[in-house]
Formats: C-alpha cells, sequence, structure tokens
C-alpha cells in the first residue's frame, strides 16, 4: 500500500529542494524566508511547493514541481491542500499559475487578481519577470480568508 505524507522541510533539504527548482527554472527557496512543504510517498521526496513571505498576512503560493515518476498521484493538489492549510498566518495568498493550470488553482478557491494597488510590488515584479521569462503565459491569483 502506499504511503503520502505532505510535512515541513527541514533546514538539511535545502540543496534537494533547490536542485528541483533548477530542474523547471524556478527561483530558489530561502529556507529563512519560505515554508516549503514537501510531499513523500513511501518516504522517498516525490514533490515540493512553498508559501513565500511577501508581508504581514501576505504570502505567494508556488513552486509546486512533482518529481516526473510520481506525478498523476494527486501529489500537487496535496502539496496545494497543504500549503494553503498553513495559511492561519496568511490570510491573503498569491499565486501566479501558468495559463493551462488555471482551472486547477480555482479549484482551491483562486480567483484572478485584476491590477490593483493592493498588489504588493514584489508579487507584481515577479508576475512580470515570470511572463518574460516562462514560455507558458503566467497569470495573477489571490485566494483571501
Amino acid at each position: 500500500m502506499t504511503t503520502i505524507q505532505i510535512r515541513q522541510a527541514i533546514a538539511g533539504e535545502i540543496d534537494w529542494i533547490n536542485e528541483r527548482y533548477d530542474e523547471v527554472g524556478f527561483v530558489h527557496s530561502d529556507r529563512t524566508r519560505d515554508y516549503v512543504a514537501i510531499a513523500e510517498v513511501d518516504r522517498w521526496r516525490a514533490g515540493l511547493g512553498r508559501l513565500v513571505h511577501i508581508d504581514q498576512g501576505i504570502a505567494e503560493l508556488g513552486g509546486i514541481f512533482v518529481v516526473p515518476e510520481f506525478r498523476r498521484q494527486g501529489l500537487a493538489a496535496s502539496i496545494v491542500r497543504f500549503l494553503i492549510g498553513q495559511n492561519g498566518t496568511y490570510p491573503t495568498i498569491f499565486c501566479l499559475p501558468f495559463a493551462h493550470l488555471s482551472g486547477f488553482y480555482e479549484s482551491y478557491g483562486f480567483v484572478p487578481c485584476q491590477r490593483s494597488p493592493f498588489i504588493p510590488e514584489e508579487v507584481r515584479s515577479k508576475h512580470a519577470w515570470c511572463n518574460r521569462h516562462y514560455p507558458h503565459p503566467t497569470l495573477l491569483f489571490v485566494l483571501r480568508r
């Protein structure tokens, strides 16, 4: 029987985390600022995601990555549920999904976010950076609790 566990990463895993992000061209995690979740399948690290602290009560959900041999097992969904379940500290969570993943994030309550003054500059600039550097259009979503 397959056992899936989602847990917070520990300090000694930062190299593994950033090696996975290098595989897909994502920005590295900073363990002092990011809350990183690791998905394990039968104790094998199989995926990850993170909440990046932006400001008091505001985070960005991102870096959702599943190791290819573990895909199609619902791990991305489990990681997202785990991370948004940690949001007692973050009543507002932004997300910058690729356009083809919009339905996935909408199923968790994320909604398109129109340009407005309440969007932190860090989120705005990362959104612009993503649209310049990735081959897929990147959207700007928000989840408010």
